[in-house]
């Protein structure tokens, strides 16, 4: 059917040269921007995990820079450490020259002098160290140290902390620190105040407070164990008694005779008093054969010192285990919280001056380093030792967290590699296949432009009907 009110050759002519030019300038764009994805209709999924994988990728890349400049502090805080470290290693050294007889006052006081300088400069030293702003080390008693935590993943809570520990520097110099833990635990003492006398403070007895008889308050341990006191005067106005003994039983102590004692037959010694009163008591054998003129049992005078029947309240000898009221002096049962005699090691009330145990906190002297004398010099090797140890054990822990940090950025490094790698699979562009798409382009374009040009043309051929 020949038609000219609609040219389907021409749309479809037309139609191609649309799509030829959009592939062209879609190969263009990609080829001159190198990437398959420029806009969200490229790849609408690729652009959301293209774009996941770029915030991790830029994370980790950040991250990587954050553990260097953790490495860095690291580094810092290890090189002011080094020096530290030589400059008491030379304090060490004079302090064990000065510990030789061979030198003068005059002499020590010169290696004073050096080791006071290095002093100063050990405390300056450890003070103004930081990195970019930030203070790297504590050094007072009983200090927490430093914590610097390196953020070291691109997700929260993916970090590194660098950890210094606290170097004490108050031994170094003379005056009062506070008392630690450790102090504690080594049995540090000071001498104690009116106010620890107030409070109550104790000390331990020494061979010297036994001998003066110090005495101490009796616990319920003691009590139970039968520990026992000094009878006071109080105790004695307070009819307080005590077990006889088998020395009160030699000694002939008595005790007023109860009911009971009379009923079981008790017997005392007979007195002046008892002969005045013409006491009578039963005859035995042995009066007989002393020529007693009657039968066992009849009636005899009492003599001073004959056993008599005791009556209820008479004065009877004691037998070993009776209650007897106690003399001043005596060895009574304590009851808890009594005072009783002390030995070596018990805790004693302090007196202002004594040696006490320091608790956490309390003040105590410090003598500082010094080769003033001999004795001085050899005191200050077990400081200058103390501290070395303590600066050892901070750079060990300052080469464990370089250690760690260089493997964190080894770890991120290749891992930032592969996750660009990927990235770039999804949204960069493949130059080989973008030239040929982009000739398929050019050529598509072209024909069908030409092919445009034809079919529009073709419809002349009906004017030829018309003639």
């Amino acid at each position: 059917m020949t038609v000219i009110g609609t040219n389907i050759a021409s749309m479809r002519a037309a139609n191609a040269s649309k799509m030829a030019s959009a592939s062209l300038q879609t190969a263009m764009e990609r080829l001159s921007t190198g990437k398959r994805i420029n806009t969200s209709k490229d790849d609408a999924a690729g652009l959301a995990i293209a774009s996941t994988m770029t915030s991790s990728i830029r994370g980790m890349s950040q991250a990587i820079r954050n553990a260097n400049d953790g490495v860095s502090l690291a580094q810092t805080a290890e090189g002011a450490l080094s020096e530290v470290t030589n400059m008491l290693q030379r304090i060490r050294e004079l302090s064990v020259q000065s510990a030789s007889g061979t030198y003068s006052d005059s002499d020590r006081t010169n290696l004073q002098s050096e080791v006071t300088a290095l002093t100063t400069q050990i405390s300056s030293a450890l003070t103004t160290t930081n990195f970019n702003g930030v203070s790297l080390f504590t050094t007072s008693s009983g200090g927490a140290g430093t914590t610097t935590t390196i953020q070291t993943g691109y997700n929260s809570g993916e970090s590194v902390a660098i950890n210094i520990g606290n170097i004490d520097l108050s031994s170094m110099s003379a005056g009062t620190r506070a008392a630690t833990q450790a102090d504690v635990d080594a049995g540090t003492t000071r001498e104690a105040t009116a106010d620890d006398v107030t409070a109550g403070a104790t000390r331990a007895a020494t061979a010297a407070d036994v001998t003066a008889g110090a005495t101490r308050a009796a616990t319920a341990d003691d009590v139970t164990a039968g520990a026992t006191r000094a009878a006071t005067q109080d105790d004695v106005d307070a009819g307080t008694t005590r077990a006889a003994t088998a020395a009160d039983v030699t000694a002939g102590v008595t005790r007023a005779a109860t009911a009971d004692d009379v009923t079981a037959g008790a017997t005392r010694v007979a007195t002046q008093a008892d002969v005045d009163a013409s006491l009578m008591r039963p005859a035995t054998q042995d009066d007989i054969d002393g020529g007693f003129g009657g039968n066992i049992g009849d009636d005899i005078a009492v003599v001073v010192g004959d056993e008599v029947l005791a009556a209820e309240g008479d004065d009877i000898v004691v037998s070993e285990g009776d209650d007897i009221t106690v003399s001043v002096g005596d060895q009574i049962a304590a009851a808890e919280g009594d005072l009783i005699a002390a030995e070596v090691g018990d805790e004693i009330a302090a007196e202002v001056g004594d040696d006490i145990v320091v608790s956490v906190g309390d003040d105590i002297e410090t003598t500082g380093l010094s080769v003033a004398t001999s004795a001085a010099a050899n005191s200050s090797l077990a400081t200058i030792d103390a501290l070395l140890t303590t600066v050892n054990t901070v750079r060990a822990g300052l080469g464990a967290s370089q250690s760690r940090l260089e493997s964190v950025v080894n770890n991120l490094t290749s891992n930032v590699t592969n996750l660009t790698e990927a990235r770039s699979r999804i949204e960069d562009a493949d130059f080989s296949a973008e030239t040929t798409a982009l000739a398929k382009a050019q050529i598509l374009s072209q024909a069908s432009t030409a092919m445009l040009a034809q079919a529009n043309q073709s419809q002349q051929n009906v004017l030829s009907l018309l003639r």
